[in-house]
């Protein structure tokens, strides 16, 4: 009986450690965050125009 245990326990552990948690996609801006506070910061049209532009682009994703 104490086999039976040591055993069930011993494929209990297994079990555990052989699953992952789903992993899912990240995102990325495809501006950073230095430059998002600088073109906000500056206020600027021809600025805020290149933000506008990167923040519409598409995010990059990484698995």
């Amino acid at each position: 009986m104490k086999m039976l245990k040591r055993l069930f326990q011993f494929s209990q552990k297994f079990r555990r450690a052989g699953r992952k948690p789903p992993t899912e996609p990240q995102l990325y801006s495809p501006v950073d965050p230095d430059e998002f506070a600088r073109l906000l910061t500056s206020r600027r049209p021809g600025d805020l125009r290149i933000l506008a532009r990167k923040l519409s682009l598409p995010a990059k994703v990484s698995i």
